[in-house]
């Protein structure tokens, strides 16, 4: 099987596995989703020990749990993300004091960035999910427009941009050349117009939620979202990581995966909470 099949094939089985635990909801969303996000950020932290950092995932990871947890119930989630921030502070001055190891600051600065991306950024979908508006609109139908649009436009652009974009008429131009030169902005456009379409086909054609409130949200996510992408590409190349796992075929580990979702979960959390005090 060629790669781009294979891509195809495994990202077929993604999106039903994800639309049928969202339509679930409940916990048959949160376990999946949080394994994923924990894998996700033990490979960072596997990322980070290349360039010589010390992200203690024994730590992190029930941090993270407790305020995904949080997330989940609604309750005390400031509370047990500064709690957790804490414990890797004291963590990093423990290990300057005990080894006098000179990196340990840079240490934390890693460690909160793993925080703040797997645990902020990364509990908005799973808040996303949970949300009840007194409107009555499913939170399961909103949460899988958003997470269509963000992987739609990925892959569009994806696929524009290997197959499409140089050839003809359509130019090629690099959408950021140094963290990831294989995406151009032909790409990018080619991926918004078609992910955005299918987003909002699904959105309005098939769950019959606000066109206005869904094209705001797509177009948005799809333009902003490949933030999150060249995010985590900053990371792995400095680190001289190709990808991060081999979870996926074709699409390599969680982090690969679930990147995009870094930064399309939030832009999808508020526009969705404006658009609900708007319309």
């Amino acid at each position: 099987m060629s790669t781009v099949a294979q891509r195809a094939l495994v990202s077929l089985v993604i999106a039903t596995t994800f639309v049928t635990i969202a339509w679930l909801g409940g916990w048959w969303f949160f376990v999946p989703i949080v394994l994923l996000f924990g894998l996700a950020a033990t490979e960072f932290s596997q990322i980070a020990k290349k360039l010589d950092l010390l992200v203690p995932i024994g730590l992190l990871l029930p941090g993270l749990g407790a305020h995904w947890l949080a997330v989940q119930v609604g309750r005390l989630q400031n509370e047990t993300f500064f709690a957790t921030a804490f414990v890797l502070l004291l963590w990093s001055l423990f290990r300057y004091e005990r080894s006098g190891r000179q990196r340990a600051g840079h240490d934390l600065v890693m460690s909160l960035a793993a925080l703040m991306l797997f645990g902020w950024f990364g509990g908005h979908l799973l808040k996303l999910r949970a949300y009840a508006p007194e409107t009555g609109s499913e939170a399961w139908q909103w949460t899988v427009v958003a997470v269509c649009a963000i992987w739609m436009v990925d892959f569009f652009a994806y696929g524009v941009g290997k197959f499409i974009a140089g050839r003809g008429i359509l130019g090629r131009h690099a959408l950021s050349p140094r963290l990831s030169p294989n995406k151009s902005i032909e790409g990018l456009i080619g991926g918004t117009m078609l992910g955005s379409l299918l987003a909002v086909g699904i959105g309005v054609g098939l769950f019959d939620l606000p066109l206005t409130a869904v094209l705001m949200m797509t177009i948005c996510v799809a333009i902003l979202n490949p933030a999150g992408d060249l995010v985590i590409s900053m990371f792995k190349r400095t680190a001289k990581v190709k990808d991060t796992g081999t979870l996926f075929p074709g699409h390599g580990g969680a982090l690969d995966r679930v990147d995009s979702l870094l930064i399309g979960a939030p832009i999808a959390w508020y526009i969705h909470l404006l658009m609900q005090s708007i319309l």
